[in-house]
């Protein structure tokens, strides 16, 4: 939210969670169901696994040899025209696919 300064993470967390609980407890615009009475509806199991998010994203290189990524545009070769390149958001670098030379290692680095 704009213009509001937070004193912690802590309370950070919690208007973050107060929102949430705000809107989750009205009627959606699309679905028109409460979210809080759908997911009621839905019965979901929880995982029996740790569940791990791949801290890879892949991005599709435009004919301008350009990328978007985290709202900014980057710069790749123009050999990855076309193709899907694995970028990483921890150090901003894209690798070589797995079938080119030197697989898994970096291409460039992003500004």
């Amino acid at each position: 939210m704009v213009g509001i300064k937070y004193n912690s993470q802590e309370h950070l967390n919690g208007q973050a969670l107060a929102w949430c609980n705000k809107v989750n407890a009205r009627v959606h615009g699309t679905t028109n169901e409460i979210p809080f009475e759908r997911l009621k509806k839905e019965a979901l199991n929880p995982l029996s696994r740790e569940y791990i998010i791949d801290k890879i994203n892949l991005r599709r290189v435009q004919k301008d040899c350009l990328i978007s990524y985290a709202g900014s545009q980057y710069s790749v070769p123009a050999q990855y025209v076309g193709k899907d390149v694995p970028t990483t958001p921890q150090n901003l670098r894209i690798l070589r696919g797995p079938r080119s030379r030197g697989a898994g290692q970096p291409a460039g680095r992003l500004p």
